[in-house]
């Protein structure tokens, strides 16, 4: 028998609405149940929160995420289920669509040059706050004669 592969992937994510892969649980495959759900839970939290962010940074909606991976991630489940036909093609198109149109709204495209609903844009120079010279220790100390025992070094008092 071979060893099934243990990989975290989306696809695991969109068995949950499958009712096919239920059917083939056995009761020793819970313990790698629980550990992949685990893993792709936190694997998609940070892919969908850094997606967000992105498109928020070019001033959409965090709903577009459905259109650029729900939709294409629900077809690649359910694709080998649905009838070989011609009426399958636009389904196909469509799915593939999205999930090109997804990719270079999130990767190839530039962010919103100012600022949006969403914030400022986060690669603008930001102007520095404090426009006074750095603070320079030296010039806060001076050396106090004095008749009698060696000089004092002591901190000038408040003008």
């Amino acid at each position: 028998m071979a060893p099934h592969p243990f990989i975290f992937g989306a696809e695991d994510l969109f068995k949950l609405v499958d009712p096919e892969a239920y059917r083939s649980l056995t009761l020793a495959d819970l313990p790698r149940l629980l550990v992949k759900l685990l893993g792709t839970t936190l694997l998609m939290w940070v892919y969908f929160a850094a997606s967000i962010k992105r498109l928020h940074d070019r001033d959409k909606s965090g709903w577009w995420m459905v259109p650029f991976f729900a939709v294409p991630g629900l077809y690649n489940q359910f694709a080998d289920r649905l009838p070989d036909s011609h009426a399958d093609l636009p389904l196909a198109i469509a799915a593939s669509a999205l999930c090109l149109w997804g990719f270079i709204e999130m990767c190839c495209l530039k962010g919103s040059r100012k600022t949006n609903r969403f914030g400022a844009d986060p690669l603008t120079p930001k102007p520095p706050l404090d426009t006074r010279p750095p603070w320079d220790q030296q010039s806060e100390i001076e050396m106090v004669p004095k008749a009698g025992p060696p000089p004092v070094w002591r901190v000038k008092p408040m003008a």
